[in-house]
């Protein structure tokens, strides 16, 4: 008796069992093809969930994807933020920012901060707001997958997201949470 093959759909539900468990989907991501198209968008949908030295990767890989404008602030003389350090990731197989679903502006910065001690040496509030604005402009420009969006904002922060009205339309937005930390005046 022959044996039937696996469907695509299949597969998918089967590597959808592992989302969190990274170490199995890493390893599974070099099997072939399909794996590999399967599992980037399970990776990069909550790209910051495991925080760790590899998260700050993703920082200079969504800079890459920044438009001029949204360079242009980074690099101008008020931040004058290095981005020579993205040129190794000029060039990716996936549009991994697209595959966002998970957003948390907390997360982020964490990140952010990470990246500039890591990559430059410094790490300034002023530089780490002005580059989770550009990240959020950008994310918010291409990313229509977002589905679970977490903003958490002090009563003395300016990193508030400008979030454009039409991205709440073309989005597929579940879950929403916004919390308001009050200064300790």
């Amino acid at each position: 008796m022959k044996l039937a093959k696996l469907t695509n759909d299949c597969f998918l539900e089967i590597i959808k069992n592992f989302e969190y468990d990274h170490n199995t989907l890493y390893n599974c991501l070099l099997v072939n093809h399909l794996f590999c198209r399967f599992i980037v968008p399970l990776l990069w949908a909550n790209p910051f969930y495991n925080s760790s030295k590899y998260s700050i990767n993703v920082i200079s890989i969504f800079l890459i994807y920044l438009d001029e404008n949204e360079k242009h602030k980074l690099t101008s003389n008020k931040y004058q933020v290095d981005l020579s350090c993205t040129h190794i990731f000029q060039k990716t197989l996936f549009e991994y920012a697209d595959f966002l679903e998970t957003y948390s502006n907390f997360k982020i910065r964490n990140v952010i901060s990470s990246w500039y001690q890591y990559t430059q040496d410094i790490s300034k509030p002023s530089l780490e707001i002005a580059t989770l604005m550009a990240i959020q402009s950008m994310l918010f420009r291409r990313c229509k997958r977002i589905k679970k969006f977490y903003i958490l904002v002090a009563e003395d922060s300016s990193s508030f997201p400008l979030i454009p009205v039409s991205w709440y339309f073309s989005s597929e937005l579940k879950e929403c949470e916004f919390k308001f930390i009050p200064s300790n005046s």
